[in-house]
């Protein structure tokens, strides 16, 4: 059996009087991230709802795979930086506890 399913990222957003006021992320499972800019500019998040409401919408944020392809160039460059960040890291924190 097969069950096709999205994945994506859980993201929270916050009306005041009907106007996006904050978008934020589980982040930490305690304390979620702010990503109200990023959230903006997000094609399918509204940032004014037809009634001037206060409310709470949750949802998932998804990248279609046509976008993904389309991008893919700049999606490895920024795991090669991640991947070469954490190296670094790596070898600044063995160097130190070598100094212990």
């Amino acid at each position: 059996m097969l069950n096709l399913s999205w994945m994506g990222s859980a993201l929270s957003l916050e009306y005041v009087a009907g106007n996006l006021h904050r978008a934020a992320t589980r982040g930490s499972g305690e304390r979620g991230e702010d990503v109200t800019l990023n959230a903006k500019l997000v094609a399918n998040v509204p940032l004014r709802l037809n009634i001037p409401a206060d409310c709470h919408v949750r949802g998932e944020v998804v990248m279609p795979l046509s976008v993904f392809e389309q991008n893919i160039e700049m999606f490895h460059q920024i795991l090669v930086t991640f991947v070469l960040a954490l190296y670094a890291k790596s070898m600044v924190m063995e160097r130190l506890m070598q100094l212990i």
